[in-house]
């Protein structure tokens, strides 16, 4: 028998400072957001916002 297990995310508290600058630009408090999932490398989020997804990648300086 094999198990599975559901990844929930991180809460929107634990989103890093870019993410949360993002999504202000684009006019989304962070606090909609219900949960978020980042990439190994955190260059890139998949968030949730009212049940559709967000994606964000981090600026390259």
């Amino acid at each position: 028998m094999t198990t599975t297990t559901l990844a929930h995310g991180e809460p929107p508290e634990a989103m890093p400072i870019w993410a949360r600058l993002q999504l202000a630009s684009l006019g989304i408090p962070f606090r909609k957001v219900t949960h978020f999932l980042g990439s190994i490398d955190g260059a890139r989020i998949g968030a949730a916002v009212n049940g559709q997804p967000v994606y964000l990648t981090r600026p390259t300086v």
